[in-house]
């Protein structure tokens, strides 16, 4: 087994890119993090999806022309921020206090060269664990145009751009590159032990 050009390759991460990066080796996911006006904003960058753009993959060996493979690369957004108490109410005779705390919405999307696609959207609140079965809001694509096109807008304004991915889609091929490899040195390891 010989270690291939390019899998200890660095890549020059853009001087605007906003993100700091958390690259764990041995994980499938990559961390974005970084603080915006108050919000603590978190992307976690999954390994692409590679396919031929067509329903079938397989391939017969008649056609000798390479269909050319395309890649995705989910992206799971979550934009939390902190929402102080406010004063005590009175319901009837009782006096009550409204709690708040991390509020959060967590987007999946997916980044193409051009635009961020979001598949749907999620409002979690800090009382209601993610095992509750909450209602999660309608589908992204039914809600109004307008609405999309503006959380469209609130995740641009965070840094959650194409031009701000478009480097990452590199970087992550190139992580997957080295997680195999070293996959298959833990193997090769296993099997001479």
């Amino acid at each position: 087994m010989q270690e291939t050009d390019g899998h200890d390759r660095v890549e020059q991460i853009p001087s605007d890119f906003p993100f700091e990066i958390m690259d764990n080796p041995g994980v499938q996911t990559l961390t974005l993090k970084r603080k915006y006006q108050g919000e603590e904003i978190e992307v976690e960058v999954h390994m692409p999806d590679t396919f031929t753009g067509e329903n079938n993959d397989h391939h017969d060996g008649n056609d000798n022309s390479e269909k050319p493979r395309l890649s995705i690369l989910p992206l799971v957004v979550s934009v939390s921020k902190q929402i102080k108490p406010s004063r005590k109410y009175r319901l009837g005779f009782y006096p009550c206090r409204l709690e708040f705390g991390d509020r959060r919405l967590e987007f999946c999307c997916i980044p193409y060269p051009d635009e961020i696609e979001i598949d749907s959207l999620v409002f979690k609140l800090p009382e209601i664990s993610d095992d509750e079965n909450t209602y999660e809001g309608p589908s992204f694509v039914d809600l109004d145009k307008d609405l999309q096109k503006a959380f469209k807008r609130y995740l641009r304004i965070r840094g959650i751009k194409p031009s701000t991915f478009n480097f990452l889609h590199e970087y992550m091929i190139n992580k997957h590159s080295k997680e195999d490899l070293i996959w298959m040195k833990k193997l090769k390891k296993f099997f001479e032990a």
